[in-house]
């Protein structure tokens, strides 16, 4: 909604024009850099894989992201985040990917940095019904 009005997807993609020019584009470097931080297992580049993520739940919103990482802790969500803040490379974050908006899909080439392996569920509290989880935890298994 812009002003009360519902926009269109085909209206608001006119609001984004092109790539931002301050950040980089991926090199190969980056890769293997951002590799030695996550380990193969954190690190996607598997267009079958990918092109989940590069899309939302509705099919109006799709990104061209070529690299999905999958950090496993909060020390890693640091690591990644300071090299890409260092190198200029844009991210976007997914929590468990359910998808459900638009707003977790890459609009250009961002990395996409998806928390889904940090979906534990840390604490319940009884008395209060509060529960602690990680990001990627998705409501349905919380």
């Amino acid at each position: 909604m812009i002003s009360g009005r519902a926009i269109s997807t085909k209206r608001f993609s006119s609001y984004v024009a092109q790539k931002n020019p301050a950040f980089n584009s991926i090199q190969s470097q980056d890769i293997q850099s951002l590799t030695n931080i996550l380990g193969t297992q954190g690190v996607v580049e598997d267009e079958d894989q990918l092109q989940a993520h590069n899309v939302d739940w509705t099919k109006k919103f799709q990104g061209n992201s070529k690299l999905l990482l999958k950090p496993a802790n909060t020390e890693q969500v640091s690591e990644v985040l300071r090299f890409c803040n260092e190198r200029a490379l844009a991210v976007v974050p997914q929590g468990g990917n359910t998808s459900l908006v638009g707003a977790s899909v890459p609009v250009f080439d961002e990395i996409i940095i998806n928390l889904s392996r940090m979906n534990k569920i840390l604490a319940f509290d009884e008395n209060y019904g509060i529960v602690s989880a990680e990001a990627g935890a998705i409501l349905s298994d919380v």
